[in-house]
C-alpha cells in the first residue's frame, strides 16, 4: 500500500516533496486571503461576511484569532466553537473571527479589519494563536490563549 504522503511521480521527480507542499500551501493561502469566504476575506463586491462587522446594538465583542497551521485552533473549531455559536451567550455579542495563514504571524495589516487594528497595535500582537480577546467599546477587557479563561469573563459582560 502507497504512502498518503507520497506525491505524484511527476511531482516528486521534478521538484521533490517539501517543494511541492510550499507551493500547493502557498496556493491554497493566496486562495483563502483574495476569495470570500470560511477566513472572512471581502467577497468580490467587497462586502465583509457578517463575522466580521461589528454590532452596534451588541457592545461586547468577543474576537476569536486562529491560523491555518494552528492544531489547538484546527481542535476548538471543530469541537467547541459549533456549541459557542449555538449558545445563548453568543447571541448577545459580537463575534468576529480572523483567520491567518500562520500562527508565528498574525500582524499582516491586510488581513486584519480596519476597525479592529487598534486591537492589535494596543496588545501588540504579533503571534500566538489560539486567541480570544473581549472588547467592550475601546476597551480590551481580556486578552487569552486559553478558552478557559474566556467563558466566565463573557457571562459576566452579557449578563442581562
Amino acid at each position: 500500500m502507497a504512502s498518503s504522503t507520497a506525491l505524484p511521480r511527476p511531482w516528486g521527480v521534478l521538484f521533490g516533496r517539501r517543494s511541492v507542499l510550499l507551493i500547493a500551501g502557498t496556493s491554497l493561502v493566496s486562495a483563502c486571503v483574495t476569495t470570500g469566504g470560511e477566513d472572512g476575506a471581502p467577497d468580490a463586491a467587497g462586502r465583509l461576511p457578517p463575522d466580521r462587522v461589528a454590532h452596534p446594538d451588541r457592545p461586547v465583542q468577543l474576537i476569536y484569532i486562529g491560523a491555518y497551521d494552528c492544531l489547538p485552533c484546527r481542535s476548538w473549531e471543530a469541537t467547541i466553537e459549533p456549541s459557542f455559536l449555538a449558545s445563548p451567550t453568543r447571541a448577545r455579542l459580537t463575534y468576529r473571527k480572523l483567520k491567518f495563514p500562520f500562527f508565528r504571524d498574525i500582524a499582516e495589516n491586510s488581513l486584519w479589519p480596519e476597525d479592529l487594528r487598534w486591537v492589535r497595535d494596543r496588545l501588540s500582537l504579533r503571534s500566538g494563536t489560539p486567541r480570544w480577546i473581549i472588547v467592550r467599546g475601546e476597551e480590551v477587557l481580556l486578552s487569552t490563549m486559553r478558552w478557559s479563561a474566556v467563558a466566565p469573563v463573557l457571562e459576566r459582560q452579557v449578563a442581562v
